[in-house]
């Protein structure tokens, strides 16, 4: 009882702040620390989205992959898959495929556009609220990590967080990490 009262607070909270504050102020009390790198997975068929554009700005293609990740993807709590490849028949999706999938879509567009110099990668991350590590309160194994994605400029060091699964259900992506 315990245990889902500490679930169903920290989630509430969350919600709350999205609620009341939005993205600025989510930013501004919750971060993510990376703790790992997941395999980057590409598609086998570029040709599945038509995601040709001409955009040379890293944050319209991280708008566009968030937004088609969103579309084609349904959130479960159920174990699945976390191939890109897989998850376009499958449709469902976790932290790790939402995370997967999206990086997939966003250097897939970084290619078409001849943006060498970007690379999304999903990362394994723990979340942070107020400084406190919230997956020291939920014993479940489902939530002892978060996935989100960090897209990375990798000759100047600039960085971007974003976070699909938390994007699809509340709108808000952008994220701060580390």
């Amino acid at each position: 009882m315990i245990r889902f009262r500490n679930i169903f607070i920290i989630l509430f909270s969350l919600y709350l702040g999205w609620a009341l504050f939005g993205g600025f102020y989510f930013r501004q009390f919750v971060s993510y620390r990376s703790t790992g790198v997941r395999s980057n997975v590409g598609f086998s068929d570029k040709s599945v989205f038509d995601l040709a554009t001409n955009e040379n700005d890293p944050e319209e293609i991280i708008e566009e992959s968030l937004a088609l990740t969103s579309e084609t993807l349904q959130f479960t709590f159920s174990k699945c898959d976390k191939d890109p490849n897989k998850l376009l028949k499958s449709k469902k999706a976790n932290c790790i495929g939402y995370a997967a999938f999206c990086s997939a879509v966003c250097n897939q567009l970084f290619e078409e556009n001849k943006m060498t110099d970007w690379k999304a990668s999903p990362q394994i991350a723990k979340i942070y609220v107020l400084g406190i590590n919230v997956h020291q309160y939920i014993s479940s194994p489902f939530f002892k990590d978060h996935d989100f994605v960090k897209i990375e400029n990798i000759k100047t060091g600039e960085c971007y967080f974003v976070d699909p699964s938390l994007y699809d259900y509340t709108g808000i992506g952008w994220v701060r990490g580390s």
